[in-house]
């Protein structure tokens, strides 16, 4: 039997995209009538209808409202699903890897930020990490409403890109993050794709036999992983809630904090790694009196003790290899159900940093064994929450302990576009924005710009709206590898791409850190980018100096230069640094360049005869050259 669902990026507090009709999807039995009701409009409450198709899918369009709300959406098939403040106005999808996921709170500035993020028309759901080797339906994951509770948690990119475009145009903007560290494009791009750049089918042969050896791979990773946990993070402070009467039916919590899970309790008021308790009341069926029910409370981060009517029914307790990443899937005894009032109570022991029930929602619910057919009770929303012992994590030195090296599955073509894009595909959203090439750098960096483009119009297809707006930023400066320059020169290519945008960062890395924690600047330039080309406000300068041509004449080079109005040196200097010169044996040397009206002239005595002009072109190069708007000129090669 299929079960009546609504796909997961469909729950409270999310935003629509203003200005146009949004789809809207899920699942249930074959040939029902699934009815979606909007409320909170001017005119009176919207109704439109759709019927299931045989394999139980449907996907109607929610009529367009003006941007705003909140409104109401209540999804009625063969059962019922509310959608309480619910805002219309711009949403984007925010993707890469960790610089994109970098969270707010740790950030230059970033406590002065949380502390003043009330931003409640801002709203950002995170999607949990999730490979697989097929396309998936369901994501993990809730909306949140933008406070000095829930901005920590954000992605710090995503939040200074929303709030600059909230305060813009005054209307409400929703972020998607869908990111993951240390993951590379081809992952993220669906396998179709693929095959048109790369040989797909000889490495997906490749990794076959680690797919095939992917159980006693992550075993053996997990012991590591818990070994290596044990020295560097916290121990349990041990259960002093289940004494206080925590789990029992009959305790009142009416004074615990509210929460929305799934979720973490870091972004909705409770700041502390440690043990959260977290309650939720629900009612058992007449017809589910003495029989053997199964619980589903989906990830849980880190590690639980499960409750049902203060009896324990299951735990993962700290020393589990992997638990969060472990779907928790409890046996309540027929013994101990009855119709009527039960409490569902889970300890949760969080011993790094961002604690809670992590879904999916529409896995999370209680169902009777021996009745598959009557539906679920749901356990994902409301739920009471109290801190029960916080604890502190230090400092880590990552030289000395470094993670536990394993190919996970994330690494592998299409993994994580199954299963953290296919689920988004369609939703409305303005555009997207991308932070990612880090890892590509490290293996034939060469290969990216053609991989990088397939991802683009990949997703595109997928979405069905066009040639969205799709916004990324090029790598940063940061001592590394050979590879850095050249991934940059691939992202540059992607530019050729209608509808797409670059943001030059050349000067805002950190050269020792590849986690640049100056994020406002890098924000604010992609903002101005969208400000600029998506939404044509005038009067914004959004690009640096942008090389248009080279002469090469009496022995030096001349660049001609776009975007080159009151083109300086950023430190006042003559000279302008990051340029070489190659003659016709295509051996670069340093050379010396200085600025001549809104060109700049190049020599080196190295090369008398100079045939090919760079500039940038190291990982962490030396520059100065900026326009009258103090952006810096795009790297480029030969």
């Amino acid at each position: 039997m299929i079960e009546f669902l609504v796909a997961g990026l469909f729950t409270d507090h999310m935003v629509l995209q203003q200005q146009r009709s949004n789809p809207v999807w899920g699942w249930d039995q074959p040939g029902q009538a699934i009815t979606l009701t909007v409320e909170g409009v001017q005119s009176g409450p919207l109704q439109v209808s759709v019927t299931t198709a045989q394999d139980g899918s449907w996907r109607l369009l929610c009529p367009e409202l003006p941007a705003g709300g909140p409104y109401r959406l209540t999804v009625k098939g063969s059962g019922v699903q509310v959608l309480d403040d619910v805002l219309v106005g711009e949403v984007w999808l925010a993707s890469g890897q960790s610089n994109m996921a970098w969270v707010l709170s740790n950030t230059d500035g970033g406590a002065e930020d949380v502390q003043a993020a009330q931003f409640p028309a801002i709203r950002s759901i995170r999607v949990s990490n999730q490979a697989a080797r097929s396309p998936q339906r369901i994501i993990g994951g809730s909306w949140s409403v933008c406070s000095p509770a829930t901005a920590g948690g954000y992605s710090a990119v995503a939040y200074h890109y929303a709030n600059k475009l909230h305060k813009a145009f005054k209307v409400p903007v929703g972020i998607i993050d869908s990111s993951w560290g240390g993951t590379r494009v081809e992952a993220w791009t669906s396998e179709q794709a693929l095959a048109r750049v790369m040989d797909l089918n000889s490495e997906l042969a490749s990794l076959e036999p680690q797919w095939n050896k992917l159980p006693a791979l992550k075993a053996e990773f997990g012991k590591k992983v818990t070994d290596w946990e044990a020295r560097m993070f916290p121990a349990d402070p041990g259960n002093t809630g289940e004494g206080l009467g925590w789990a029992a039916p009959g305790f009142d919590d009416s004074a615990w904090r509210m929460l929305s899970l799934p979720g973490l309790w870091q972004q909705q008021g409770i700041p502390e790694t440690g043990v959260v308790w977290l309650r939720r009341t629900i009612e058992i069926p007449e017809a589910w009196a003495g029989c053997e029910l199964q619980l589903e409370l989906g990830q849980v981060k880190d590690f639980d003790e499960t409750y049902f009517n203060g009896v324990k029914v299951g735990s993962h307790p700290k020393g589990t290899p992997r638990a969060a990443a472990i779907r928790r899937s409890y046996t309540v005894p027929a013994s101990l159900v009855k119709a009527g009032r039960a409490v569902v109570a889970v300890r949760a022991f969080d011993q790094n940093g961002g604690g809670g029930l992590l879904g999916p929602g529409p896995v999370m619910g209680l169902r009777c064994n021996e009745k598959p057919d009557t539906p679920r009770v749901r356990l994902a929303g409301a739920w009471r929450a109290r801190l029960e012992a916080s604890v502190t994590v230090g400092t880590i030195d990552w030289a000395t302990n470094p993670w536990p090296d394993f190919p996970e599955e994330q690494y592998w073509p299409a993994s994580i576009h199954n299963g953290m894009i296919a689920p988004l595909a369609g939703y409305g959203i303005r555009g997207a924005i991308w932070y990612q090439g880090e890892t590509n750098a490290d293996a034939h960096p060469e290969t990216y710009a053609a991989r990088f483009q397939a991802l683009i119009r990949d997703w595109r297809e997928s979405w069905g709206q066009g040639d969205f707006p799709f916004y990324f930023i090029q790598l940063p400066n940061f001592h590394s590898n050979d590879g850095w320059p050249v991934i940059r020169e691939g992202q540059a290519a992607a530019l050729a791409l209608p509808a797409t945008g670059m943001v030059t960062a050349i000067d805002l890395g950190n050269p020792d850190d590849i986690h640049p924690r100056e994020k406002r600047r890098v924000s604010a330039r992609l903002a101005n980018l969208a400000l600029a080309d998506c939404y044509g406000l005038p009067g914004i300068v959004a690009q640096g100096p942008v090389r248009r041509s080279a002469e090469f004449t009496g022995g030096k080079a001349r660049i001609q230069f776009l975007n080159a109005q009151g083109l300086r040196t950023r430190d006042g200097a003559a000279a302008v640094l990051g340029f070489e010169l190659a003659g016709s044996d295509g051996v670069f040397h340093p050379a010396t360049a200085r600025i001549e009206g809104e060109t700049v002239l190049v020599e080196s005595p190295a090369v008398p005869e100079p045939r090919s002009v760079r500039y940038a072109w190291k990982a962490c190069p030396e520059t100065n050259l900026v326009n009258g708007a103090d952006l810096p000129a795009r790297p480029f090669g030969s």
